[in-house]
This record gives structure tokens, sequence and C-alpha cells, in this order.
């Protein structure tokens, strides 16, 4: 057929180029491949104070993506041992969520059944993706096949704990040193209570020995709403009102229940925010009420919040102007969102919870001088605020599928130019025969 060329070729490629827009504004999330799963070992516990075959291992996706963990195994040797045994296999078809635990255990509810024999005074242990890719590594007391270097022997009670990386976002440590990527952190549910018997009871210290350099609890995230859950996106933030950064190395929280975390080697800028999730913590806040302490690392009570009685989804219990409130939405590692319902319930004093306010707002003020005078001398990157406000100019795939339809215009254009030129001096030929008959009668 005449021109038939050239009808397909200009259909062919406008398909190819609306096919190809399709596919990369509407592709799904990539599951990476095994080699290079971002998978690590977030948690190790060799026994409890009651029961030593109670053992956990963690493992944790250490990105904002899913991954497929199908196969992987937990393996095992002795301190000095020279093969590896499997303790635990993750069965087909499983992906693990972004900043998500996946548990391996012998006695408690967990993802996958732990076979038991971890060693407490020294042990190795390794995760392997089911090509036996080897994804991460550890040793502790004795163990002689670490990262870097080992982390201490856990006591009864104690569990083996990856660290959160220092701006306090949901992403675990990661340098390749078990000794300063892991802390040992109590499980043991009885309060460190200097003696008393109660928390924050008598024997106490209520008063940190440098009251200069406190730390403050500031904002509690209760019950994040789906697709985030209690088990990974809980969070509890401190605020330093300090003019220098505090290290909040052995400070520890701790809820009603006496669920404790301790800092590893972490530290908090002056006027600095730092939210630490439940996934690294497990330290949970109940959805009908609970508190959270503060104490430093000699024992002492810095802060605590008061019970916030039931949990309001997705909202945030912060510290305002006027006391402890439910917020208009979670703010971690920034400045309190303003109330939602102003609760005066407040664990110190008013007067000194509104001199707090009054600080932060100087030293926000201070820090936001400080920023517009940067970006005034040509600095180029936007803040995270600046970013999440910031409108976009364009639709890109809008204008990509216009820019590709006038393409494709021009180019049928071009190649139908024959067939145009034939056509039109046709139509010019018709419409002066119809002026003539017209003007003949």
């Amino acid at each position: 057929m005449v021109g038939m060329k050239h009808i397909i070729s200009p259909l062919a490629i406008l398909c190819l180029i609306v096919s190809t827009i399709i596919v990369f504004a509407g592709a799904p999330m990539r599951v990476h491949a095994a080699g290079s799963l971002p998978i690590v070992i977030d948690r190790v516990q060799t026994g409890t104070a009651t029961d030593v075959s109670d053992e956990v291992v963690g493992i944790y996706n250490n990105s904002a993506d899913p991954q497929d963990i199908s196969g992987l195994t937990i393996q095992y040797k002795s301190a000095t041992g020279t093969s590896w045994s499997t303790r635990g296999t993750v069965p087909s078809a499983t992906t693990l969520d972004s900043f998500t635990e996946y548990d391996f255990t012998t006695v408690e509810s967990g993802n996958a059944k732990l076979t038991s024999g971890l060693a407490q005074a020294g042990g190795n242990l390794r995760v392997v993706a089911a090509d036996n890719t080897i994804l991460d590594q550890l040793a502790w007391g004795t163990g002689d096949s670490p990262e870097g270097k080992a982390i201490g022997a856990p006591i009864a009670g104690d569990e083996i704990m990856r660290q959160p990386v220092s701006d306090g976002l949901q992403a675990l440590a990661d340098n390749d040193d078990n000794a300063t990527d892991f802390a040992l952190q109590s499980i043991d549910p009885t309060p460190t209570d200097g003696g008393s018997g109660a928390a924050g009871g008598p024997g106490v210290n209520s008063d940190p020995a440098d009251p200069e350099l406190a730390i403050e609890l500031n904002e509690l995230l209760p019950d994040p709403v789906s697709p985030q859950t209690d088990a990974a996106n809980e969070f509890i933030e401190l605020y330093n009102p300090n003019d220098t950064a505090v290290d909040l190395a052995g400070w520890q929280l701790r809820n009603a229940h006496g669920k404790t975390f301790t800092f590893g080697e972490i530290s908090i800028p002056a006027g600095g925010y730092l939210a630490v999730y439940s996934a690294q913590t497990k330290v949970g806040l109940t959805n009908t009420g609970d508190t959270i302490t503060l104490l430093d690392p000699a024992g002492n009570q810095i802060d605590v919040t008061p019970n916030y009685g039931a949990a309001k989804p997705g909202l945030s219990w912060g510290l305002t102007e006027d006391g402890w409130a439910w917020t208009t939405s979670p703010t971690p590692n920034a400045a309190n969102a303003p109330a939602l319902v102003v609760t005066t319930a407040s664990a110190t004093s008013s007067t000194a919870k509104k001199a707090t306010a009054a600080k932060r707002t100087a030293t926000a003020k201070k820090v936001a001088a400080k920023t517009t005078k940067a970006k005034t001398s040509g600095t180029s990157a936007l803040s995270t605020e600046d970013a999440a406000t910031a409108k976009p100019i364009y639709n890109v795939w809008s204008w990509l599928l216009i820019l590709a339809g006038a393409a494709t215009i021009g180019y049928g254009a071009y190649e139908y130019r024959p067939e145009i030129k034939t056509y039109y001096h046709k139509l010019r030929a018709k419409l002066a025969t119809g002026r003539h008959t017209g003007s003949g009668h």
C-alpha cells in the first residue's frame, strides 16, 4: 500500500515513547538482588537472667526499600571453632519491609525458629544470603571472627544491640566494626532505682551531676499509623538545650514497665534534637498510657514524661510552652508542632517548662539566623524542611508526554509531506471549480 511505511513509522515511535514513559513513571519499587541485600544483625540475646535458653537473633532491613530475604540463614560457630552451623532459616516468599526487624527465637514468639546454643562468654554469628553471600557478621566476648573488633561478652540479662546512626534516623550504624556498631543493653525488667524498689522513688537523685549539661525528653510517638508500625516507628525524642554537644554514651531510656535502652557512642549537638525509634530501642510505648524516664550514666533520673493516657493514632505527645500536650503532627529530629489539645500535666513545674520553652525558642532563632546567613552566602543544599515544603515548578512527566506528542506530530508531517502537498493542490482545484460553477449560474 502507498504510504504504509509513513503510517507505521510515527505510530510505532509514539507507542515506544509513551510506553517507555509509563514504565519509568509507574514501575513498582525494585526488590534488591540477594547479593546486595542491606540486611544486618541488629540484636543478639544469649539468654536471660532467668532462662539461659531464651535466645534471640534479630536481623534488620537497614534500608528504605523492601527486601526479598527468602532463604537467608543464621549461622553460628563457637568462639574459636572452625565450622559454621545453620541455626535458623527464612522461609521462601518472605519480604522484609523497610527499617524492620525479623526475629529468630528459641522460646519467645518470633518470625522464625532459632536452634539454641549461643554461648554467653563468646561466639560468632553471620547472616548468609540464599546465594551464599555473607551479608553481616558479629563476634562477642572471645569470638574470633568479628568485623573489626569484637563487642564485649554480655552478662545474664544483657542483650547485644546495634546502635542507631548519629543523626537519629531509623538506619542503624554499620561501620564494619562490631565494637563500635554494637552496645550491651539490659533486658532485665527490674528497674535500676538506686535501691528504692521503685523507679523514680526515694534513693534516686533527680538532679543531674552537671545541671548545665542536662538533656530533656521532648516528644513521644506512641501510636504510628499504617503503613508504619509500633514495632518499628514509635519514637522517643530528646532535646539538648545546652550550648555544647553532649555525649549520650551510657544514658538510658526506660518505660513504665522497666524496659530499658542504653545509648552507645552517640552525641546530640547543641540546641539539637535526637529521635530514636522502637526498631532500635525495643522500648515500647503502650497505647493505653505510658511514661518515659531519662537516666544519666550514673543512674540519676534527669527527666520523666507525664503519662499520656490513651494514645491518639498518628499524633505525638510533646512538650509545649504550656506543658505536655498532643501536637498536630509528629516532628522527629525537629522542634515540636503546635499543641492540638493543651494538657497541663507536667513532670516538672510549669515555670521550669516555660523557661525551657523560652530558651528553646531563642536557640531556634539563632539556628534560623545562621541558616539564613548560610543560604545568603551561597549554600546550595535545601534543608529537610525546605525540601518538604518546596513546590514543584512543573510536572516532568506531563511535559515529557507533551514533548513526545509534539515530536511525533512533527515527524509525521515531515514523512507525509508528498501526500499533504498532493491533497493541498486537489483541495485548491476543487474549491476553484466550485467558485467557477457558482458564478456560471
